[in-house]
């Protein structure tokens, strides 16, 4: 069963998909390809154990910010 994000886990959610996407961009010269984002899609799944829809919404959320 999935866990939902809440109040508890989204800053730490937020905080692992900044840190993966600022890795990503240095390695790539500050660019982040689609199927990076659908990677790190994929990890917070695996690792906060939460649905792809949640892990799509949150990732949107940064991705509007930065």
């Amino acid at each position: 069963m999935n866990k939902r994000v809440n109040k508890t886990n989204k800053p730490v959610i937020i905080d692992y998909i900044i840190n993966r996407f600022t890795k990503i961009a240095k390695k790539n010269n500050n660019k982040i390809s689609i199927i990076d984002i659908w990677d790190v899609q994929f990890e917070l799944e695996i690792k906060f154990e939460i649905s792809e829809y949640q892990s799509e919404k949150i990732t949107n959320q940064v991705l509007e910010v930065l």
